[in-house]
This record gives structure tokens, C-alpha cells and sequence, in this order.
């Protein structure tokens, strides 16, 4: 999974902030990483699918708004 003002072929964006380091603070809450410090989504690990996109975008859609305050970004 990345994160990024574009979307390279193949990846789909299933989730969209303002600013990059709110990017990078929303997966640190909401996902695990591996060895390589690649953000790990727990519904695709268990498959790639488009139905556990959309379950993903959602939970981060709910661990945004309840963890995360006003961006000082100002977008």
C-alpha cells in the first residue's frame, strides 16, 4: 500500500486527506507495518479484492475522524 498526491497504475485510492503528513499519521494509527516499513492494510492482507478496498477506506474514514484533529495544513 502508498500513499501520494497520484495513483500509480494499479492502485486504487480508497481514501483521501489534505496534506501528506496527515497521510502518514491516519495509516500509523490504522495500519500495521512489516519488516520493510510498508504500511499493511489488515483486509487486504486477507484478500485483494475490491469489496475489502472499500472495508478499508471506511475504517479509515472512522479512524480519521475519531483520532485525528483539525489539520494544521490549512486545507
Amino acid at each position: 500500500m502508498r500513499f501520494g498526491p497520484n495513483c500509480e497504475d494499479g492502485f486504487l485510492p480508497v481514501h483521501s486527506v489534505c496534506c501528506e503528513e496527515r497521510a502518514k499519521k491516519l495509516l500509523t494509527l490504522a495500519c500495521q507495518t512489516n519488516a520493510q516499513g510498508e504500511y499493511i492494510s489488515e483486509e487486504l492482507a486477507r484478500e485483494q479484492k475490491v469489496d475489502n478496498l472499500f472495508v478499508f477506506g471506511d475504517r479509515l474514514a472512522r479512524v480519521e475522524e475519531g483520532h485525528l484533529k483539525e489539520c494544521s495544513c490549512g486545507v
